[in-house]
């Protein structure tokens, strides 16, 4: 039997900065997540953008509002391989194409819990290809919703790129990542 081996660095201060920065405030709580990173993902294609709904600069923490975050440089959607789903039947998973990406190893030990994901808009790539984008009959290059309920978002700086990358969770694991060249979570809150 293999035995599995995590190969994590230690990042909670990397984790709280990123925190502080999005809300602005200092960070409170540390939590452990019952999952580990998975081994590998599925490039399924271009994120477009990012839904959530925070309470980030509010005095009142029962204040949520929605927000959109639109890709402003180019970032890849990293899925779980059956995560993705039929909009009109859930319990069929989509058929999505793309390469298998394994995860670079070593992953960060900690992130930084940003706010409840409401779902993304990518651009999925085309059956039979790798990284081509769908064209369908009606002018619209593949770009579809994906809503993700009862899933969090999060984000950490990997430990040796340095490059931010944000992760969508659930007690379940890891559904998603989305990492981008110029993707980083500031004061403005997710940028790039």
């Amino acid at each position: 039997m293999r035995r599995h081996t995590m190969n994590l660095v230690e990042s909670r201060e990397e984790a709280k900065k990123l925190r502080e920065s999005f809300f602005d405030a200092p960070a409170s709580k540390h939590e452990r997540v019952p999952w580990t990173w998975p081994d590998a993902l599925q490039e399924v294609g271009t994120c477009e953008a990012v839904m959530y709904a925070s309470n980030k600069w509010k005095a009142d923490p029962s204040d949520i509002e929605d927000y959109k975050h639109r890709a402003e440089a180019k970032q890849w959607l990293l899925c779980a391989p059956g995560f993705l789903r039929e909009a009109n039947d859930p319990r069929r998973k989509l058929t999505v194409t793309g390469p298998m990406v394994e995860v670079n190893r070593p992953m960060p030990d900690s992130f930084a819990v940003l706010a409840k994901i409401l779902g993304v808009q990518a651009r999925l790539y085309a059956p039979g290809t790798e990284q081509e984008p769908y064209q369908l009959p009606n002018g619209d290059d593949g770009l579809v919703q994906i809503d993700m309920a009862g899933a969090s978002l999060g984000a950490a700086r990997h430990p040796e790129t340095h490059e931010t990358f944000l992760v969508v969770y659930s007690g379940a694991g890891v559904h998603c990542i989305i990492v981008g060249e110029e993707l980083d979570v500031l004061k403005d809150g997710i940028v790039g």
